[in-house]
């Protein structure tokens, strides 16, 4: 069953339930309710039927086309009409229709050059209320060859029911759709209701005399962009389509596809991006090469290319790919991150080059000739919309000189306070102009950010000479074309990038939506996205804002059009780059291959004593250690390949001849171990694999032995033979056995060899001398054996009992080792491993532990190395110490601090406390049931461990003057020290300001974005653990104006409680203005002026996050300002993560 068709904010002033019908399978859709609105209602006698029945229309004359279908000149225009006809079918007995079939067709018709055929349910389809009605295309009904696997035609419909004699009298609903092959119906299962069919208004009914006749009136329109009412793009190619892919959407990273569509369509970047050197890089490490491979994917792939390399190379979790960023604010991040990968390469310069404009900031006196002036360079322009109807207003906006007047005269240097005008003006336009509209404000009346979804509209072309300066060459072309707009549909609360693109000077607009490619009209382009009011309203409905709107949009200078669109050709592309594409993409292929030959395969795993010789373990191998470096040879083994064939390949490849070789299967034991179970006769060398696994293995892969024999056994008949047969009947038969080697004095465990004993009932004394002359030791070396029974059983066997008596059998493991005199056991080191089951204890508490120095050692000649240490889990903190000192040349291994973080993506913070009883396995833990890691971090103290009882540790920021951080400090002071002793220790460090500084220090602590300062005579006790604590130097105004008030400041993004930034304070003097205040705090934090148009400042009072906004004019010292209380600075936070909210963070590119 398909889909209903989808309106979108179509007119539709008389829908009901519309369904696709397919002939085989009919059944009820009903349409969202956006979608479906009430038929459309003329004045009738309402004495008949009930009131909420709707009344079938009656007009005056016969209708019309334009009468039944709606305005939709928002998908079509008047000339894009192909052609369009009634066609009435006039049924004389509907009684006897009802009494008939279950469905009735017309006859066929043509209409627009496209012949068509009602479909009629006389009884209702799967309802019998309503009277269903579809429309059906006989064309979609050729077969391919004849119509083409493309073909379809967009229709826009009416169906409605009259009376025959006087077709004034009707009820209709109208569509439209897309007839292809696979939707080749569509209509209404719910047209009319069977009661309103006969009732009189006022005189006529539809149904009279059992007449009635169904009408269908049928628009075609020309498809302009290809995709027009294609509703299902499931199966949709955009390759295809439209010669271009679109990005895979990590799952709210549609605002980054947009933006690096824009930045692929100009092609001069792109080229640019290629120029940088990355054939020795790694894309999850390097963003230049993984925006070359998007690129590249982008240009040659039929497939929307994936950006999770990309986000990785910026240093991003999973989580950052759900989370949705500003487009303004990730383009001029990306743009910083790639102009510091472009130095020193071919592609130097290229940002600026490309996105590079400047402008002037001026203020010009107007009584004297005096005017100060800074020139300063842009990337992008940030233009204001609300209020504004159009770009070339916001331009002028933009440039509006400010007149600096009364009591906001200007203090001109030598000059005093003139009467003056402020101002900006442009010098150069960039090739490249990237407009950011600004959508999004915060409204301090609202108390929430909102977005301005005014209308504002954008020309496809636009002259900027008027709005340079004077001193700029204003009779160059200064025309700029637009060829790109990011859309933003939705909210403060979240929404969906998208972008419109002309790929070519003259090409056609392409809207670029996440993975979908498709033609758009220049309306579509344009006026549907200049916002402001709904453009597709029902009568009598409330007028609604869209919220579909620019939010970026991107020009080119004309004359620089050909430039930055030429073609980029394949000697543009790194020769490194294409080839390791074409070899993943080849690598792809065949693993795409085997995905689908999976089912023909199986998998063998296989053990010989080659292989086992690797493992220094319990049993013969670890199957269940996934973190270990050495695996089991793994076969790939077709299912139908026989056991013989699969013999001889094994025979080959391990360099085994054939006779010399037996396969024994492998089973597991209650014990848990897995040890060879029997060896496999040659009877089943004609078994295939599937079935040789069924046998000997229901359960996971099939897990064989390789048995190698060098020794013949000539039979009565003179057959020689390597193995000795099997016998089930005769207990005392032959096995196999195999046998380790453990050296206590060199802590080592190694597998020897597999061994046959002829007879279980020989003593294990008899093959001691032969297990000595395997293990190159004098016969008569004296030897202890054990048994590996189980995991933590080793049991030591007594050489005088027989095999039987021992209990061994085929599988079994010994180990061997010499028997050690009283001397020798007293050489041995408290730690040592004396026997195979101390040996086994220190195996299952072994780990490897990576050690790596916690900060970067600020002696770069003589960093600290990072090393791996093998130690048993048991060892006891001091142990650890002393191996580590040992390692980093230290001779007190007390000096030694240790830490963990939680993950390899975090900087360690757990301190690791020393006490005589913790464990290396305490060490590596977290917290209670935690996994253990495999790291810890170490640090050279100044001094012992022992001694930082007495002792404090502090990490200080220090803030100068413009409230910039100028270093950290790590001290380490006596923990009743004095907050004034704390200072002073810290001074020699700092770099005090001579100009705004007093030479006071100050300690002050953060907390929610607040300031906290400790006084001189605080201990440092009072200073709780996880305070971030700050060291300012007190600004000489501070002191020097007694009347004065300091106030404090603190910085946020769009809400007060999404602080950033560290507070700091601001003197006000008596009589200071709002005005005056915003100007202290400027150049306090020596802020440009354009940058400064983006802050906004308010009051905060001390028990609400509700600002107050204060007029200009107004004295701050004058209103009712508590101690509590904090001047507010609403900006975007370009450095740290905003700490406010856990759901929307501050974006960054790490890599």
């Amino acid at each position: 069953m398909q889909s209903p068709p989808h309106y979108g904010d179509m007119d539709t002033d008389a829908i009901q339930d519309v369904t696709h019908l397919d002939p085989n399978h009919i059944e009820s859709a009903v349409p969202s309710p956006m979608d479906s609105v009430p038929m459309e209602v003329s004045e009738v006698d309402g004495s008949v039927g009930s009131p909420e029945e709707t009344p079938m229309h009656i007009v005056p004359k016969e209708p019309t086309i334009s009468d039944l279908l709606p305005d939709a000149s928002h998908y079509y225009e008047e000339g894009d009409i192909v052609g369009e006809g009634v066609y009435r079918y006039n049924i004389e007995n509907f009684l006897d229709l009802r009494n008939g079939d279950e469905r009735h067709y017309s006859e066929e018709f043509t209409i627009a050059g496209h012949t068509w055929r009602l479909l009629i349910f006389p009884r209702g389809n799967r309802q019998n209320e309503f009277l269903s009605v579809f429309i059906e295309s006989m064309d979609a009904k050729k077969p391919p060859e004849e119509i083409g696997d493309r073909w379809h035609t967009c229709v826009h419909f009416a169906l409605a029911v009259a009376n025959t004699d006087d077709p004034a009298i009707y009820s209709h609903s109208h569509a439209h759709h897309r007839f292809t092959a696979k939707e080749s119906d569509w209509g209404f299962n719910q047209l009319v209701r069977f009661s309103e069919l006969a009732q009189k208004r006022p005189e006529k009914s539809i149904y009279q005399d059992s007449r009635l006749t169904i009408a269908a009136y049928v628009r075609v329109v020309k498809d302009v962009t290809g995709v027009l009412w294609w509703n299902d793009l499931t199966d949709y190619d955009s390759k295809k389509e439209t010669g271009f892919v679109g990005l895979k959407n990590q799952g709210a990273t549609c605002y980054m596809n947009s933006l690096l569509q824009s930045l692929y369509f100009t092609n001069f970047f792109r080229k640019m991006v290629y120029q940088i050197p990355t054939d020795k890089d790694t894309p999850t490490n390097s963003i230049p090469l993984a925006l070359q491979r998007v690129f590249y994917n982008l240009q040659f792939s039929s497939l929307p290319p994936d950006t999770r390399e990309l986000t990785r190379s910026f240093g991003w979790t999973t989580l950052d790919a759900f989370m949705q960023h500003d487009v303004q604010e990730f383009n001029r991040v990306l743009q910083d991150n790639l102009e510091t990968k472009m130095k020193s390469t071919k592609a130097e310069g290229a940002i600026s080059k490309l996105f590079g404009g400047k402008f002037k900031s001026y203020v010009r006196c107007v009584n004297v000739d005096y005017e100060s002036s800074r020139v300063e360079d842009f990337n992008d322009i940030q233009l204001v919309v609300k209020g504004i109807d159009n770009l070339r207003l916001s331009f002028e906006n933009y440039v509006a000189v400010e007149v600096l007047d009364g009591d906001n005269k200007y203090a001109a240097d030598g000059h005093g306070l003139q009467d003056a005008k402020k101002g900006i003006s442009f010098i150069e336009f960039p090739p490249v102009l990237h407009l950011q509209l600004r959508r999004f404000e915060y409204d301090f009346q609202k108390d929430a950010m909102v977005k301005i979804n005014d209308r504002f509209e954008f020309p496809p072309e636009i002259d900027l000479a008027e709005f340079l300066d004077e001193s700029a060459d204003k009779t160059q072309n200064w025309k700029y074309v637009c060829v790109g707009v990011l859309v933003h549909a939705g909210d403060t609360h979240g929404g969906h990038y998208y972008a419109l693109i002309k790929p070519t000077k003259n090409g056609r607009w392409l809207r670029f939506d996440d993975d979908k490619v498709v033609p758009v009209t220049e309306r579509e382009v344009y006026e549907e996205n200049f916002g402001g009011e709904s453009l597709f309203r029902a009568p009598g409905t409330k007028s609604i804002k869209r919220f579909v709107n620019a939010y970026m949009l991107v020009y080119m200078r004309e004359t620089s059009m050909d430039e930055l669109l030429s073609d980029v050709v394949q000697d543009d592309i790194p020769g490194h780059l294409v080839e390791r594409i074409e070899k993943e993409r080849e690598e792809a292929e065949r693993e795409r291959k085997e995905r689908e030959e999976l089912h023909l395969y199986m998998h063998v795993k296989v053990l010989t004593n080659a292989v086992i010789k690797q493992h220094s373990g319990f049993d013969l191998w670890n199957w269940d250690d996934k973190t270990s470096k050495i695996v089991a040879p793994t076969l790939k083994v077709r299912k139908d390949e026989t056991l013989a064939s699969f013999k001889k390949r094994l025979s080959e490849e391990n360099g085994i001849p054939l006779e010399k070789m037996r396969l024994w299967s492998m089973a597991g034991r209650q014990n848990k171990t897995i040890r060879p179970d029997a060896p496999i006769p040659d009877t089943e060398d004609e078994r295939r694999m599937e079935a040789l696994k069924d046998r000997y293995a229901r359960i996971g892969d099939l897990k064989l032995y390789v048995e190698e024999s060098e020794i013949e056994i000539r039979a009565a008949d003179g057959k020689v033979s390597y193995f000795l047969p099997k016998e089930e009947s005769n207990p005392q038969q032959s096995i196999l056995i195999f046998v380790k080697y453990f050296d206590p004095f060199n802590r080592k465990m190694e597998f020897a060899h597999s061994l046959v004993v002829r007879n279980r009932n020989l003593k294990l004394s008899d093959i001691t001398p032969i297990i000595a002359e395997r293990l190159s030791l004098p016969k008569d070396t004296p030897l202890r054996l054990y048994e590996e029974v189980k995991p933590g059983m080793i049991d030591q066997l007594k050489l005088k009992n027989t095999f039987s008596q021992s209990e061994l059998g085929d599988g079994d493991i010994l180990i061997a080792m010499k028997d050690l005199t009283d001397t020798e056991v007293q050489q041995f080191p408290p730690d040592a491993l004396v026997d195979p089951p101390h040996y086994f204890e220190w195996y299952t508490f072994k780990t490897v532990v990576q050690f790596k120095p916690r900060e970067v050692d600020p002696k770069p000649e003589a960093p600290l190395p990072e090393f791996e240490i093998e130690m048993s889990k048991k060892t006891h903190y001091d142990d650890v110490a002393k191996k580590v000192a040992q390692q980093v040349g230290l001779t007190d291994f007390l000096k030694l601090r240790f830490s963990l973080a939680q993950n390899a993506s975090v900087a360690p913070r757990n301190l690791i406390k020393r006490t005589p009883t913790t464990t290396l396995h305490e060490m590596l833990q977290h917290g209670y049931q935690s996994p253990l890691t495999s790291c810890l971090y170490y640090e050279i103290l100044d001094i012992p461990i022992t001694e930082l009882d007495t002792k404090r540790a502090l990490k200080v920021t220090f803030m100068d003057y413009r409230n910039k951080e100028a270093g950290q400090h790590d001290l380490l002071v006596p923990k009743l020290a004095t907050v004034e002793q704390v200072l002073e220790t810290l001074r020699p460090k700092l770099k005090l300001d001579a100009e705004h500084g007093a030479g006071i220090l100050r300690l002050f602590a953060t907390s929610s974005g607040r300031m906290h300062i400790h006084p001189p005579t605080d201990d440092t006790t009072r200073i709780p653990e996880t305070s971030q604590l700050y060291v300012e130097e007190v600004p000489v105004e501070e002191v020097n104006h007694p009347d004065s008030r300091p106030v404090p400041v603190f910085h946020f993004a769009k809400d007060p409680s999404r602080y950033h930034g560290v507070p700091f304070r601001i003197v006000l003097e008596p009589g200071d203005r709002w005005s005056t205040v915003k100007r202290k705090i400027q150049e306090r934090l020596a802020v440009a002026d354009k940058e400064w148009t983006k802050y906004r400042l308010c009051v905060v009072p001390q028990y609400s996050t509700r600002p107050t906004v204060l007029e200009d004019d107004e004295v701050l010292l004058e209103k009712d300002l508590r101690d509590g209380d904090y001047i507010g600075i609403d900006h975007p936070d370009k450095s740290k993560p905003v700490r406010g909210f856990a759901f929307e963070k501050a974006i960054k590119i790490f890599g």
